[in-house]
């Protein structure tokens, strides 16, 4: 029967992860087609932040309205704006792009037009967004992140393609995808009963809550702004390279986030206790990383790696971001679209002043002034993932990506703590040195002093017959819970 389970959700996983890849990978696709002539020229002539702004500008008033209406956006999603109706827009946006494509004679009465149709698209891809985490929050949150992270590799394979290929191709693509993305979404079984809240840990609640929400929204716009503002000075170096560099650092790009993402999904499939705060860790190392190249970059050294570094770090920004908000949804409905209109709203605002700043930027800059915006973007980086929104923050706001379900893991701890008879207290210990807890927290959480927490981790590690950590996780995944 648990394979038989285990085999569907892998069929609604994969169904979802198609038709969200196809979301995700439809904007830079629009904006690729935005011009029919050949994609590798578009990419390495035309810089893709001056085309994207409009929609950035309208997915951040949006998002505003979004918040606005809070839980009443639910039943309006329901009764007015479908998948489908939602998908056909898009779909309309991306047809109208191809009228000077199809028809030449009206390209010189269309000119121009492209920004206000890219701009209108702002709209329906954040309402096409909201469906989606909807359908997402409704899985186990194992298979949810089994499910995103699928969903990052078809949407960087998608782009690394794209870029080698024909406008015409591109138009096709950006017709297909959201109509595709509409179809999955109708396809996916709506049996009310993959919604299983005792799955997911509690979300903190009252004022807590919304202070992480804060602080997130923070961290999002500062990411935002610097993920646009460098990926225009690497789109800049790879215009100077010549054409027919454009698309090797997509496919770069694809290849390292393909590794990337396997490697954090075998880690969280390998561990008992997988932290949400490790990929925001290598979020932040990315994002550090792609800053610090930037110098080397303009003197013509490292061009590839600190762009694949960006375009990674892009892709993880967004992982991160749905796996909280289709959690959310899952964990608290009625504060799942407020939730999502101020997280993805300061992205989009952010992405904009960054994008802004990279036009204005572009050519403009000495090895001076540009070291001094290098500096300061790393320390804004730092002080974002160190003190306004930590790694803490991010695994109390969701506390485990549980590969392995909450409740069986307590329950594994308090079995192997009553089988070794360890005191309530000592269990209390356990638990908290099981979760990574060091013995600074630990006195602080159960107030109790330095040498009284030694003395039960001693105590604790006699009775179990252990000497570390890894030995005590070894004992609860053994336990029979």
């Amino acid at each position: 029967m648990e394979g038989t389970q285990l085999k569907a959700w892998m069929r609604i996983g994969i169904l979802l992860a198609i038709g969200f890849a196809c979301t995700e990978a439809w904007p830079p696709t629009l904006h690729m087609a935005a011009n029919v002539v050949s994609v590798p020229s578009v990419v390495a002539s035309r810089p893709p932040h001056g085309l994207c702004a409009p929609s950035l500008v309208i997915s951040t008033i949006t998002c505003i309205g979004i918040c606005l209406l809070g839980k009443r956006m639910g039943p309006i999603l329901d009764r007015w704006l479908k998948p489908w109706l939602v998908g056909g827009c898009l779909a309309l946006l991306v047809a109208f792009l191809a009228v000077p494509a199809v028809f030449p004679e009206t390209r010189s009465a269309l000119t121009g037009l492209e920004g206000l149709a890219i701009g209108a698209s702002g709209v329906p891809l954040v309402l096409m967004y909201l469906h989606w985490l909807r359908a997402l929050g409704t899985l186990p949150p194992q298979h949810m992140i089994f499910t995103l992270l699928v969903a990052q590799v078809f949407t960087c394979g998608v782009n690394a393609f794209l870029t080698s290929t024909s406008g015409y191709a591109v138009l096709a693509a950006a017709l297909l995808m959201p109509i595709v993305s509409a179809l999955c979404i109708r396809l996916v079984p709506d049996d009310g009963e993959r919604n299983l809240e005792e799955s997911i840990t509690p979300f903190p609640k009252g004022s807590v809550f919304f202070v992480l929400l804060a602080k997130l929204a923070v961290v999002t716009l500062i990411f935002g702004g610097i993920d646009h503002l460098f990926k225009g000075e690497f789109d800049s170096l790879i215009r100077l390279a010549g054409e027919r560099f454009a698309p090797g650092y997509h496919v770069a790009a694809f290849v390292v986030s393909v590794a990337l993402l396997g490697f954090l999904y075998v880690l969280a499939m390998r561990r008992e206790r997988f932290q949400f705060g490790y990929l925001y860790r290598v979020m932040f190392l990315l994002g550090l990383a792609s800053v610090l190249i930037v110098p080397l970059a303009w003197a013509g050294e490292g061009v590839e790696v600190g762009y694949a570094c960006s375009l990674a770090m892009y892709q993880l920004v967004f992982l991160f971001v749905w796996s909280l908000c289709a959690s959310v949804f899952r964990g608290r409905p009625t504060e799942g679209f407020r939730f999502f209109g101020v997280v993805y709203g300061c992205w989009s605002a952010g992405s904009f002043g960054g994008a802004a700043a990279s036009m204005f930027m572009s050519g403009r800059l000495s090895s001076d002034s540009g070291l001094l915006i290098v500096a300061v973007a790393a320390i804004a980086i730092a002080v974002g993932y160190s003190t306004v929104f930590t790694e803490s923050n991010a695994n109390a706001l969701v506390s485990i990506l549980p590969m392995r379900e909450k409740r069986p893991f307590m329950e594994k701890c308090l079995a192997l703590a009553k089988r070794c008879g360890l005191s309530p207290r000592e269990t209390e210990v356990t638990i908290l040195i099981a979760q990574g807890r060091d013995s600074a927290h630990i006195q602080e959480k159960l107030c109790l002093s330095r040498s009284t927490v030694q003395t039960h981790r001693m105590h604790i590690y006699r009775k179990l017959d252990i000497h570390n950590r890894q030995e005590l996780l070894d004992m609860i995944e053994h336990e029979q819970g």
